[in-house]
């Protein structure tokens, strides 16, 4: 699977790959760059750069034809989907701690005011709040 959007090669240096076989020119536009970055084309109908890595943030787009257009595979759109996509590194490996965790099992969640305790055992409602009053539909009187 070739991956798209922005990411790091294994040389740590940011990547931007896009699929758009039937564009003639595509250019990379950064935010705080005055020029547009052209982008190489391959024969497969991907385009590609390869540039030093960029700072998580940094927010880019894609000009086709004289319009820009957000990164259609990008990991972050702080300002909507048709603002720019912004560079967002995913957490390293062994960084995230999957599974079950110790500390669930020493800390439970807590139950909000108002939502049932996990461990709590349902009861019913007290006598108080039942009703055996039948209600007569308005045709029937």
């Amino acid at each position: 699977m070739v991956p798209l959007g922005h990411y790091l090669d294994d040389t740590g240096h940011s990547v931007f790959r896009v699929f758009a076989p039937d564009v003639a020119q595509l250019d990379l536009l950064l935010e705080g760059h005055d020029l547009p970055l052209p982008m190489e084309q391959h024969a497969n109908g991907y385009w590609t750069l390869r540039r030093p890595p960029l700072a998580e943030g940094h927010r880019y787009r894609y000009r086709v034809n004289g319009t820009a257009y957000p990164d259609p595979a990008s990991r972050a759109q702080p300002d909507g989907v048709h603002g720019p996509s912004a560079v967002a590194y995913p957490p390293q490996r062994g960084s995230l701690r999957l599974g079950r965790h110790r500390h669930r099992r020493r800390h439970p969640l807590r139950a909000a005011p108002g939502h049932l305790h996990p461990r709590a055992a349902w009861r019913p409602p007290p006598t108080s709040c039942r009703t055996s009053k039948t209600w007569a539909s308005p045709s029937s009187s």
